[in-house]
């Protein structure tokens, strides 16, 4: 995977956003909705969801994901 993208679809509950580790910190993207990230793969950022979803919630979101591999 060279690049990725996730879009947020929902946001009634926050911190629900994927936290990445970079330079020694630790950076949570904004769970709300029409928002996310690009990501260019080539660094190999860790990257995790570090949140509990709550009872009945669910987390809907767009992703998607490019290769120049065939």
């Amino acid at each position: 995977i060279d690049i990725s993208i996730q879009i947020y679809l929902n946001s009634e509950v926050n911190n629900l956003g994927t936290t990445f580790e970079y330079n020694n910190k630790n950076i949570q993207i904004n769970y709300k909705s029409n928002h996310g990230y690009v990501m260019d793969n080539f660094g190999k950022i860790p990257h995790y969801f570090s949140a509990t979803i709550p009872e009945h919630y669910s987390r809907f979101s767009l992703y998607g994901i490019w290769s120049s591999k065939v």
